[in-house]
């Protein structure tokens, strides 16, 4: 038996094969310009020869199926609905489904970065700590969908017409790279 989403599927793929035979047909002079009427009439026509099609297949298909499971077992039967029969036990329902991981989330604006500590290296990378969390909007925050590990955390945004260079050459942070990452960013990242 075909489902709700089944049929979805069969009718986007009819409307995709109408167009192209209606075009493939305009093309050819059998019609002169799109006329919606003929449009939907081949494409319902495709859709029910297709349900038609995939019905009988499915149908047969599990005729076919608990055939073989009768021949295998020797006096078994089967139930319509896997509903349980006497002495088998129901089967446990489905665990209920995961909710997708949150993505990590950053301290607010204002709160980081503390002061500058007295002795501080002053680096560029504790600059550039400063700089994201000064404005946090400037910046990407990869570490959600990162697909490669050695991708950068945040990354500064730049202007959609700069070059390619200036994309590429865009400052990046990463909190676990090869330099080290000041303690206090760690903190503010909940990653110390």
């Amino acid at each position: 038996m075909l489902d709700q989403r089944d049929h979805s599927i069969i009718a986007q793929a009819s409307a995709h094969d109408a167009a192209e035979i209606y075009a493939a047909l305009v093309k050819a002079g059998v019609y002169t310009g799109f006329n919606l009427a003929d449009f939907e009439a081949m494409r319902f026509d495709i859709y029910g020869s297709t349900v038609e099609i995939v019905t009988a297949a499915t149908e047969a298909n599990q005729a076919k199926a608990v055939a073989n499971v009768e021949a295998a077992f020797p006096g078994s039967r089967t139930l319509p609905n896997e509903e349980p029969f006497e002495g088998q036990m129901p089967m446990p329902p489905a665990p209920p489904a995961m909710a997708p991981p949150a993505p990590p989330t950053v301290p607010p604006t204002g709160t980081y970065p503390p002061p500058a500590p007295a002795g501080s290296d002053g680096s560029d990378v504790e600059a550039l700590w400063r700089e994201f969390f000064a404005d946090q909007s400037k910046w990407w925050n990869n570490r959600a969908d990162k697909t490669n590990p050695n991708a950068p955390d945040f990354k500064k945004k730049v202007s959609k017409d700069a070059s390619p260079e200036e994309k590429k050459s865009a400052p990046a942070l990463w909190i676990n790279g090869r330099v080290p990452t000041p303690q206090w960013v760690k903190q503010a990242l909940g990653a110390a």
